[in-house]
């Protein structure tokens, strides 16, 4: 069985922040403070760069700490948050210029820079239907997985789209290292 991935620190980093943007920074803390071993650790002592390479874990934990002290469905609308807190503002504008097909194309690109030894293929299936596949993802669970739903669904509306729907086809539960996701946008 292959080695777990590992994550940028930017993606631990961003979500912290998503948390404390959405639900105050008395969540953040309580989070962060419930967070365990050496990940944990190095969080709290804020040892954690974004430019660094953690053991994939190590985000797992952090947003499974998320769950614990909340509800599921808050994963997915911090991944959603935690793009948009990414991109800049003047970003923003130039991305309402471009399709949300060109725009997730765009964001598989980056997600191998952003895990390690994973990757994103994009297929335009018809008109306004995308075929999203992560691959390789190995070490993600249910949870990773809705963070990068809500990436993805971000990305779509930041093209000024709409989505209208999100259907997980394969994989995208615990211990799965690929899930293929059909997304419909308007």
């Amino acid at each position: 069985m292959p080695d777990d991935i590992r994550t940028k620190g930017t993606n631990i980093l961003a979500m912290i922040a998503a948390v404390e943007s959405l639900r105050g920074a008395a969540l953040r803390d309580a989070i962060v403070a419930d967070l365990p071993g050496s990940g944990g650790e190095e969080i709290r002592t804020k040892a954690v760069i974004a430019a660094g390479w953690y053991p994939i874990g190590w985000y797992r934990d952090l947003l499974g700490a998320i769950v614990a002290h909340t509800e599921a469905p808050l994963v997915r609308q911090l991944g959603r948050a935690s793009t948009r807190a990414n991109v800049s503002t003047i970003h923003r504008i130039f991305m309402r210029m471009i399709s949300p097909h060109t725009l997730i194309k765009q964001g598989g690109r980056l997600f191998s820079s952003y895990f390690e030894g994973a990757s994103v293929t994009i297929e335009n299936v018809e008109g306004q239907t995308e075929r999203i596949v992560w691959k390789d993802c190995h070490g993600f669970d249910r949870n990773c997985w809705q963070d990068q739903i809500g990436s993805t669904e971000e990305l779509v509306t930041m093209s000024g789209a709409q989505v209208v729907r999100s259907k997980v086809l394969s994989g995208g539960h615990d211990r799965d290292s690929q899930m293929v996701l059909e997304l419909v946008w308007k």
